[in-house]
């Protein structure tokens, strides 16, 4: 025989062990209920006897399931579950060799249904196929016998309305005494009665009257956990499911307090209302964030307010909060769905870290192609994102994927590591711009000035018309022709002859069939037409001689003053200087001497005023004749610059002089 074990289970009495045939499913079978024919009222299933003494422990305790039912009730099989205080008594007992342990005999002499198959009728047994019985299976630790259950054997040959009715035993109980005293209902937990009035097909009912059983005296007040159940690990940050049976043993209906526990930090506590002898599964959940890692002792407590036993109030059970493991994910990648070919397109991609924390790695690329890599440091249930640029200069037009990619070593979930989106790149629409138009603030009447116009193509490759001016006329106009992305530099030459003084816009102006932006077409910068500069200084109607006119005798001196006056007869001041050149008779120069240079205003002379005349002076190295040539030089821009002195187109003055003893 089998030993004592939980889960599902054949039993038979030795007498009858391989004597019945294999029992239709019947609890698995849809019901269809049809009125009765017949004149049932009420079927009722019971315990007996209803109160059993109490045994010492490890001895047996037996007791029978009765059913009651109405003549015409034509029962054609029976299925039930026992519910028992585990903690008085244990379902099954051990009859040891060769039987083991029982828990439910049923399906043969002294038995409802077996009995009724084997009335005689005619001489022979009324239905010789008899009954199949199943035991079913026990859970000691809950104190349940489960899916007990008989059916007549072909019982859907019976005509409609033919099967068993009246009282009789339907199956016999085995128990083992945990405690003499304790107190334990025996308790009708599930209860079917099957009928044949919808043959072919099963009529499912249950019992009008349950009558459960005890062992020893019913106590007035007492509520008990019979379990708790939860995952034996857990990852922090977990949402435990943990669950609760309780069973209200006393006579009385009860309200009472179930409280849920680890360790002892209270999880939840709420109130629960139970009829006696009624069971009640409650559902806790337990939020471990923050719980730190290790055992703990998860504990269901119930209190009522007195309650006769308190050795049965409480139930635990123990459960490992476990590092989260790696686990990383990309949630989105978010980018516009269309973009123009050389634009820089935004892209933000958000990573979770739905484990420990980590510092992953995050990729994105397009078509398999790298836009950007980052180190992204995440602590435990927080996110990120990241934003990424992407220079679209050069990229095909067409249609890509843009993909992120998370990836961290011993990740526990790659399935949601990735995240796509599409992107169209688009040429870009025509669109030229004037960047700069470059000239000299002024310029003088008849110069030929050098402009320089910068156009760029910000757009599809294209040929552009370009046109520069001046207060409206035309300086000139070029076709450019431009790829994309590019610049180009045009230089234009005006030539100003003519163009009367003043201050003049010039503007270039960048012209393309469907531009899509005029606004930055034009560009402008001002210039102004000066009058001509005219730079020059000459001898005053050739006023240059030298000291003492032209004889003077040694006497007196060996140094003699050469003499000018020099006047300013160009439009802007300007520096001016006497050159003397001195030769002797046969034209060998002798002496070069200059005067200082003298700052003119336009029309300005100097050397005129007999108190303050121009002059420089010359050492005459011996008595003789000389001959002097004298050349004005004047800065020819005005700025005293040496590279700059430039003689004056007037004639030079020549004169002569002697000095005698």
């Amino acid at each position: 025989m089998k030993k004592e074990r939980e889960g599902r289970g054949t039993m038979r009495s030795k007498k009858h062990l391989g004597t019945l045939f294999i029992l239709m499913l019947l609890a698995s079978m849809a019901t269809i209920s049809l009125p009765s024919t017949s004149s049932q009222s009420t079927v009722t299933f019971r315990v007996e006897p209803n109160v059993t003494s109490g045994v010492a422990p490890g001895e047996l305790v037996m007791v029978d399931v009765y059913i009651d039912s109405p003549v015409g009730s034509a029962i054609v099989g029976w299925a039930i579950s026992i519910r028992v205080n585990p903690d008085v008594l244990k379902p099954g007992y051990d009859f040891g060799p060769p039987y083991g342990v029982y828990w439910a005999v049923s399906g043969m002499d002294g038995y409802f249904l077996y009995d009724w198959c084997m009335v005689t009728v005619g001489g022979k047994p009324r239905w010789p196929q008899g009954t199949k019985f199943e035991p079913g299976a026990i859970d000691v630790t809950a104190g349940k016998i489960t899916g007990s259950i008989e059916g007549i054997v072909s019982w859907s040959d019976l005509e409609r309305g033919v099967g068993a009715s009246g009282t009789g035993k339907l199956v016999t109980l085995f128990f083992t005494s945990k405690s003499a005293t304790g107190y334990s209902p025996i308790v009708i937990a599930e209860a079917y009665y099957y009928t044949s009035w919808n043959r072919p097909d099963l009529d499912k009912r249950v019992p009008d009257v349950i009558i459960h059983g005890h062992y020893n005296t019913q106590p007035a007040h007492d509520v008990a956990v019979t379990y708790i159940s939860a995952p034996a690990s857990a990852v922090v940050e977990d949402i435990v499911p943990i669950e609760v049976e309780v069973f209200n043993i006393g006579a009385n209906s009860e309200t009472f307090t179930l409280e849920v526990s680890y360790n002892t930090t209270v999880i939840e506590a709420r109130p629960v209302s139970l009829a006696s002898l009624a069971f009640k599964t409650e559902l806790y959940s337990w939020n471990t964030t923050g719980v730190a890692l290790g055992s703990y002792t998860l504990k269901a407590n119930a209190t009522l307010a007195g309650d006769i036993n308190l050795a049965n109030n409480v139930k635990t059970t123990t459960i490992e909060i476990l590092p989260a493991p790696p686990d990383v994910a990309v949630t989105s990648v978010s980018a516009p769905s269309q973009a123009t070919v050389g634009d820089i397109v935004g892209i933000s991609v958000t990573v979770a870290n739905l484990g420990c924390p980590v510092t992953l790695n995050l990729k994105l690329t397009y078509d398999g192609t790298i836009i950007g890599t980052r180190l992204v440091l995440l602590a435990s249930e927080t996110s990120k994102t990241e934003l990424f640029s992407w220079n679209t200069t050069g990229v095909a037009l067409g249609s890509y994927t843009l993909k992120a990619n998370a990836t961290l070593a011993g990740d526990i979930n790659l399935a949601n590591n990735v995240k796509t989106t599409t992107i169209e790149i688009l040429p870009a629409p025509p669109d030229v711009a004037v960047t700069s138009v470059s000239a000299p603030s002024q310029a003088t009447v008849g110069d030929i000035v050098g402009i320089s116009v910068t156009v760029a193509n910000l757009g599809c490759p294209v040929t552009l018309n370009l046109k520069l001016t001046y207060d409206g006329t035309i300086i000139g106009t070029r076709l450019v022709l431009l790829a994309s992305e590019t610049s180009k530099t045009e230089l234009f030459s005006w030539n100003t002859t003519g163009v009367a003084l003043g201050s003049y816009t010039l503007k270039a102006n960048a012209t393309l069939a469907g531009d899509i932006n005029l606004a930055n077409n034009v560009a402008t910068t001002p210039i102004e037409i000066m009058p001509i500069k005219i730079y020059r200084v000459d001898l005053m109607r050739r006023s240059a001689w030298p000291e003492h006119h032209h004889h003077v005798e040694a006497k007196y001196t060996m140094t003699i003053k050469l003499f000018a006056i020099i006047e300013n007869v160009g439009t802007e001041a300007t520096y001016g200087k006497v050159a003397f050149t001195i030769e002797n008779p046969v034209g060998v120069p002798v002496g070069n001497v200059e005067t200082a240079p003298q700052l003119l205003a336009p029309g300005e002379m100097y050397g005129n005023e007999k108190e303050l005349r121009y002059y420089t002076s010359w050492t005459v190295p011996s008595y003789g004749k000389y001959y002097v040539t004298a050349q004005v030089y004047y800065d020819a821009d005005g700025d005293l610059g040496t590279a700059d002195w430039t003689p004056s187109p007037d004639k030079p003055k020549t004169f002569s002089f002697s000095v005698v003893p």
